[in-house]
């Protein structure tokens, strides 16, 4: 805000000294070119705080066009096990006490009318897992020799394993992310699991497989 204030100070400053400097010479060459002088001092000040506004301007609008955002569902997390290991993982969690089952209600407190068929999950939906790629928290691999697209690109998260793959359509321009070290961040979000559900007769105990959504900052 003060470096607003001084840039237009000394925009005020440049005009009033240049009309001065206009009448000085019709009296004085001399007195003339001192408010000259006078005038140029302002306006470098006035030039010196446009151009650092005019740079950050430029910076910030540099940092927005290269910030860019890739979202997408992993394939094949109900394949191979995985759903068995992701289920794994959130029982550990349950089990620490980390993360609280079903919303930390009993039986009897899920079978009320307000949760008349809501389905009340073992574990918190959209639950994330955030990574800056380095920590290894999340990890991709490149499958080469992969029988059924040399293209493959596999999904791991720490205490899961293979969650699954990215998906055909994209992995190709992913690669080049990946070839790039263009990742800044990458978030896991995790939905689905064991559920329950009150029809206003009877608690049903059902599940849903688990998705794993991924949404990269690059």
């Amino acid at each position: 805000m003060l470096k607003k204030i001084l840039r237009y100070l000394f925009l005020i400053m440049t005009i009033i000294f240049g009309i001065l400097t206009v009448v000085a010479f019709t009296d004085s060459v001399i007195f003339g070119i001192i408010m000259l002088v006078i005038t140029f001092i302002f306006f470098f000040f006035f030039s010196l705080f446009s151009a650092k506004n005019i740079n950050n301007i430029s910076k910030n609008n540099e940092n927005i066009k290269q910030n860019k955002t890739l979202k997408f569902q992993v394939a094949g997390t109900f394949l191979g096990g995985r759903q068995a290991n992701i289920s794994k993982f959130f029982f550990k969690k349950v089990e620490k006490k980390e993360i609280i089952s079903y919303e930390g209600l009993t039986d009897s407190e899920i079978k009320t009318k307000e949760n008349i068929d809501i389905e009340i999950y073992e574990i918190p939906q959209d639950y994330e897992i955030k990574s800056n790629y380095s920590d290894g928290l999340i990890k991709f691999e490149k499958e080469p020799e992969n029988e059924y697209d040399k293209n493959a690109i596999r999904v791991m998260i720490k205490g899961m394993g293979t969650v699954g793959y990215v998906p055909k359509n994209i992995n190709i321009s992913f690669a080049k992310i990946l070839e790039n070290n263009d990742i800044k961040e990458i978030t896991a979000t995790i939905c689905g699991g064991e559920y329950k559900l009150w029809n206003g007769k009877k608690l049903k105990n059902d599940r849903d497989d688990y998705s794993v959504t991924i949404t990269i900052n690059y």
